[in-house]
């Protein structure tokens, strides 16, 4: 069985997902709730003792790219496996 997978929308969606979950993430800390953060966790990883100003933009690049793993993951191992079209997959033909 060959598996098609758009890619680009694969990966525009995990990007997509991680940003749109650090966004809700970061409203929900800054309201109190006890969250674990883990852009700062993966930013802090990468530059231990720096400013926000540093890790808070290398924390969400790492988040965003294993949001874009992850949709590869999901889109390659789950969504092909279905005989049904994505209501925005591409179409046969088209490059996606």
């Amino acid at each position: 069985m060959i598996r098609r997978v758009a890619f680009r929308k694969a990966i525009l969606g995990g990007v997509i997902g991680a940003l749109a979950w650090e966004g809700v993430a970061r409203a929900l800390i800054l309201l109190g709730l006890p969250l674990g953060d883990l852009v700062r966790l993966l930013g802090t990883l990468m530059a231990p003792s720096s400013s926000a100003w540093i890790w808070w933009p290398l924390g969400l690049a790492v988040h965003a790219g294993m949001g874009a793993i992850w949709a590869i993951f999901y889109a390659y191992f789950f969504w092909s496996t279905f005989s049904w079209p994505a209501a925005l997959a591409a179409k046969p033909g088209n490059s996606a």
